[in-house]
């Protein structure tokens, strides 16, 4: 009987150390996964922050950039009108001054082909000539400018003119010009929004994933909870059980005592 009490106990500590062995175990592997967990959740914790510091600094330098060519845009457009504003204004005070010039010299030749009638008429009245006033008058105008100086005439109205034609030119060429900038520079803009637009788009995929991510770290964590929890519940079934063990091992040695 003594021999079959000690077996008995014997039996019944190994099975409470095995039974301790396996909890211990088994906290140990629950250990180990809260653990792996936990750096995981670490891991995506800090994966996600470094995520939206990126995606922040990258929106952050796309609206800088995207100010930065607005500005630039706006100045380039202000320095083209005042630039086409000055343009104009000198091609309007150049012809402005042609024309004056030209008016000028319109009255002179009419000052001197009145001077050039009042002698014809006087001679015509003095003298009583046979020949027509008006070829009197187309003999003093004739007489009253030299060949030369109406070949300098001629030759000034035909620069006059061809000064007048090529600033006419430069003026359409400036319009041409002008509008093909801003032609370009409208086209620049479109690129530009949809540029912004498309890193606008990227940005907003960046923060669904960080929800999205977010979801899982959450769903992570109540999985860990529950692991956790699990793990409590099985430990105190495990104690429960070596518990009620070592009550049964205490009622059979004194049972055995008994006999």
């Amino acid at each position: 009987a003594e021999e079959a009490r000690q077996a008995e106990e014997a039996r019944q500590a190994e099975e409470a150390r095995l039974a301790e062995e396996a909890r211990q175990a088994e906290e140990a592997r629950q250990a180990e996964e809260a653990r792996q967990a936990e750096e995981a959740r670490h891991a995506e914790e800090v994966k996600l922050a470094e995520e939206a510091k990126l995606a922040e600094d990258t929106k952050l330098a796309e609206e800088a950039r995207l100010a930065e060519e607005n500005k630039f845009a706006e100045a380039a457009l202000l320095s083209e009108d005042a630039m086409m504003a000055e343009f104009r204004r000198q091609a309007k005070r150049e012809a402005d001054l042609a024309v004056e010039k030209e008016f000028a010299e319109k009255a002179a030749a009419a000052g001197a082909i009145r001077e050039a009638e009042k002698v014809g008429v006087e001679e015509v009245n003095t003298e009583e000539a046979a020949e027509p006033v008006h070829e009197i008058v187309a003999r003093s105008v004739e007489d009253e400018f030299t060949p030369e100086e109406r070949a300098f005439l001629l030759a000034e109205q035909a620069r006059m003119e061809e000064e007048n034609r090529i600033l006419e030119e430069a003026y359409r060429a400036e319009e041409t010009r002008l509008t093909q900038e801003a032609l370009l520079a409208e086209e620049a803009r479109v690129v530009a929004d949809a540029q912004y637009k498309e890193r606008a788009m990227i940005v907003e995929t960046l923060d669904q994933e960080q929800t999205e991510r977010k979801v899982e770290l959450a769903k992570l964590e109540e999985e860990t909870k529950k692991t956790e929890e699990r793990r409590l519940v099985e430990e105190s079934k495990l104690e429960e059980e070596t518990k009620k063990t070592e009550e049964r091992r205490l009622v059979e040695e004194s049972k055995l005592k008994k006999r």
